[in-house]
């Protein structure tokens, strides 16, 4: 198994498992007990299940992305006994049950035995272990802890409730064998070889993605997500995921190369999609499956092979999961007559957790025609059975709904909404398809306090991300249907297909500021850049709502000088990413330093996190968020990308002049807190020495995963750690080219060649100079203390340094902690809410001298 920085062979595995093991077993778990696992997608995770297994209890995955509240109630609703995970996040959720530390789930030997053959723990066995990569063959032998009995439970999955809490589905050992049986005859050991496994914890394909790799001796790496499998060289044989993220992978032109078989599930797969897969890649083997969590992974599979039929079917049915089409009172229809899809076999689900009348609701007792009765489970799903035996799914029967592969009981983000005191009616439906596909929230309001940004703030506390509405729009009143009903299609045809009759969420943007002009064309850009097939108005977010990117903002930026002839103030994007705040960059520029802002009004010692490369301070807006709510948070921004009369600054000491300029600004006696991530920690840093020098009081500085270079070899093997492998044989005119294909590839049919812009050229420039800075940069000695906030990969960007180097040039106290994730991916979720914590902790231990109020 590997990640971003860490390998273990098959022995370091079973011997990481085998701890679990042994800490369950000696707490007093084993056969009946339930277990969380409260860690992200990882290779502690994947020890932890295992070892779980071994002790013959359950697994419960609680992603640490969840709300805190959602997970409370999965451990209250799966009876779980004990959670694994990283202590201080055990600690803030305030579960009332026994935890285990996640941090010693490590591959080290045993203290209690010889070696790992002797050792209990992991469900390998006897496999060859031919990890790709360099990494050593290990032939391990493993005597499992307990052996598990077919009804013995294996995990708790929880999915979307329509009751407006998430259903747990039970899964047997049973039936996780049936599937396990027919992946190992249907998928060979070199498809198998290498999967990169993109997919949450939390969700059953997971499954297919380890224990394939794990039980044939391949190789299982953990990635961010399935889009970095174009910048992470993984070598992967196989890929797992929805038809909109593997379209987006090859629409972007970034599909691996290395793929050659491809399971796709959770969505519609085009016939257009299958075509492309099977004439334009290296993908010599293209399945389409169907298959909900109550029947463990999957149900049916088909291998789409040209030609193809079009709607592609989901294909026969997995040996332990017997399909049947019924009509309304659950009696077999003939063959290619549409009915709803049931399922019944060993890979049926046991039920769900405490919820005995779901359960009998949806695994009732079924006759066949013969006579024979047997537990069967209702999918809710409409579609058909040929007389061959092959499947096709055509929808959902009721409101279910598969939003960007995960399955979502509009009903349960409903019943939140509809405990928002501002709310009194909500219905939810999606706008747009594929990756562009979007969840849109209608609310009723009797006291006109429905206020959209404060009911989406307050669901994000609520529910997991992908069930947070990007838009919320607050109507007159709900249309019904003649049966008293909410008229869904008349909610969607006057509110989302007719965007004339579309309110504007949020503040209105005035005409005399803006233009609805203006924002129209930028609207259009918008959609062109990001393929956006759904409505866009001038409050939507470019970034958070429109999920575009960094790199597609400057294209927007770059497309936006084209339309309207002239030069934008690029810093400005600081003040509002959304299209009416752009829209603004038409006519505003007045040359003032701009600086990204949250809880201005906050009465503590605010905050000032710099931002020095490639980028901008925009990263820092939701990190901000996540701090103590009267702290203040300034984002600094110090390099001015070109657009102003400032040239670019070429040293860490110029930065650092203007960064404190720029404070002073907006503080101007101290004491100060300043903080970076990367080159800006570099430059926080010297500006803590400035400061201090002329006499102020700098408590504390944090180094967001800023490792210190010692010298121009140390530099490049940082750079070569950090975008291995696009850069690994490149020069430095190389890596503009690279910065600039980068930007290409957002856009590849931009209107004229990112090359010409100015705006992808003031980019360049700036990332040049600040190259250059980071350097020659030869910090002094600092005094004051400083905390180190450092991934995984940034310790081995500075050779191995757990403090990443500072301990050399500081004389005062050196905090470390360890965060999760890349030095890239630090504020993408669920590795942004850890950093949130872990800075959050660090200033408000720091010791102020001065005035810790904010005038």
């Amino acid at each position: 198994m590997v990640d971003d920085c860490t390998s273990w062979t098959y022995a370091e595995l079973d011997r990481a498992a085998s701890h679990v093991t042994r800490q369950l077993v000696d707490a007093g778990l084993g056969r009946g007990s339930i277990v969380g696992v409260h860690l992200p997608r990882s290779l502690e995770a994947v020890a932890a299940m295992l070892g779980v297994w071994a002790a013959g209890a359950a697994y419960v995955p609680l992603d640490p992305a969840y709300p805190a509240e959602r997970i409370r109630a999965m451990v209250r609703a799966a009876g779980i006994t004990l959670v694994i995970g990283r202590q201080s996040e055990l600690d803030a959720l305030g579960i009332d049950v026994a935890n285990m530390d996640a941090g010693q789930i490590v591959p080290r030997g045993s203290e209690q035995s010889g070696g790992p053959e002797e050792e209990s723990g992991a469900v390998i066995s006897s496999v060859q272990g031919n990890s790709s990569g360099g990494h050593r063959e290990a032939d391990v032998s493993v005597d499992a802890a307990t052996s598990p009995d077919p009804l013995d439970l294996a995990y708790i999955l929880f999915t979307s409730g329509s009751s407006g809490r998430p259903k747990g589905v039970r899964v047997s050992q049973g039936s996780l064998a049936n599937f396990v049986e027919w992946m190992l005859s249907t998928l060979s050991p070199d498809e198998l070889r290498v999967c990169a496994t993109s997919i949450s914890f939390s969700f059953d394909p997971f499954l297919l993605e380890v224990l394939g790799p794990l039980l044939t001796g391949g190789t299982v790496r953990v990635i961010p997500s399935a889009l970095a499998l174009a910048d992470i060289e993984t070598g992967a044989s196989l890929l797992v995921n929805t038809p909109s993220v593997v379209g987006e992978l090859l629409h972007a032109g970034r599909f691996p190369a290395t793929v050659g078989t491809v399971v796709v599930g959770g969505e519609r797969l085009t016939a257009g999609l299958a075509e492309e897969l099977l004439t334009t890649t290296s993908v010599t083997r293209l399945i389409n499956s169907y298959g909900p969590t109550e029947a463990t992974v999957l149900a049916t599979a088909h291998e789409v092979t040209l030609p193809l039929t079009d709607p592609v079917p989901v294909g026969l049915e997995l040996p332990g999961a017997h399909v049947v089409i019924v009509d309304e009172h659950l009696v077999e229809v003939d063959p290619g007559t549409a009915g709803e899809i049931c399922i019944h076999g060993p890979q049926v689900a046991l039920g769900y957790a405490d919820d005995v009348e779901t359960t009998d609701r949806q695994f009732p007792i079924w006759t066949d025609a013969d006579g024979v009765t047997t537990r069967i489970y209702r999918t809710g799903d409409v579609g058909s059975k040929d007389g061959a035996g092959v499947v096709t799914f055509i929808g959902r029967r009721d409101r279910q709904m598969k939003f960007r592969g995960y399955r979502i009981e509009p009903e349960e983000i409903e019943a939140v909404l509809e405990h928002h005191s501002g709310v009194d009616q909500a219905a939810v439906l999606t706008t747009g398809a594929g990756v562009n596909e979007r969840l849109v929230a209608f609310v009723t309001s009797r006291t006109d306090s429905a206020n959209p940004e404060r009911i989406r703030s307050s669901l994000r506390q609520e529910l997991p991300g992908y069930m947070v509405p990007a838009t919320v729009v607050v109507v007159p009143s709900m249309p019904q249907t003649v049966n008293g009903k909410v008229d869904l299609d008349s909610l969607r045809s006057e509110w989302i297909e007719d965007r004339s009759s579309r309110p504007r969420i949020g503040p209105t943007v005035r005409p005399d500021t803006t233009g609805d002009g203006i924002i129209g064309i930028i609207c259009d850009l918008a959609r062109g850049i990001l393929r956006f097939e759904g409505p866009i108005t001038g409050d939507d977010d470019f970034l958070d709502d429109l999920g575009g990117s960094s790199l597609a903002l400057f294209q927007l930026l770059a497309e936006m000088e084209t339309a309207f002839g002239r030069s934008l103030a690029i810093e400005r994007i600081l003040e509002n990413t959304t299209i009416a705040g752009l829209a603004r960059l038409i006519q505003v520029d007045d040359g003032a330093p701009v600086h990204l802002s949250v809880h201005p009004g906050g009465s503590k010692c605010p905050v000032f996190l710099i931002h020095a490369y490639l980028g901008t301070a925009l990263r820092y807006r939701h990190l901000g968020s996540l701090l103590s709510a009267d702290r203040p948070v300034f984002g600094i921004q110090v390099q001015e990308f070109g657009s102003g009369d400032r040239p670019e600054l070429g040293t860490i000491e110029q930065m650092a002049a203007e960064t404190v300029a720029q404070i002073r600004r907006i503080r101007p006696i101290g004491p100060y807190l300043l903080g970076g991530h990367s080159a800006g920690g570099l430059v926080a840093y010297e500006a803590a020495r400035i400061l201090r020098s002329a006499g102020e009081d700098v408590p504390l500085v944090i180094l967001i995963d800023s490792p210190l270079r010692s010298s121009s070899a140390q530099y490049l093997w940082a750079e070569l750690v950090l975008n291995w492998p696009e850069l690994r044989a490149e020069s430095w005119g190389g890596r503009v080219r690279y910065v600039r294909s980068a930007i290409r590839r957002r856009r590849p049919t931009s209107r004229s060649a990112v090359e010409e812009d100015r705006v992808s050229a003031a980019v360049t420039r700036s990332y040049l100079a600040s190259n250059s800075a980071v350097r020659q940069y030869d910090p002094g000695r600092y005094e004051g203390d400083v905390a180190v906030l450092a991934t995984r990969q940034g310790v081995v960007m500075a050779l191995g340094a757990e403090d990443l180097g500072w301990g050399r040039v500081v004389g005062g106290t050196v905090s470390m902690t360890t965060v999760s994730g890349l030095h890239n991916t630090l504020f993408d979720p669920p590795h942004l809410e850890e950093v949130g914590r872990a800075l959050d902790e660090a200033l408000e231990s720091a010791s102020l001298t001065g005035s810790d109020e904010f005038v």
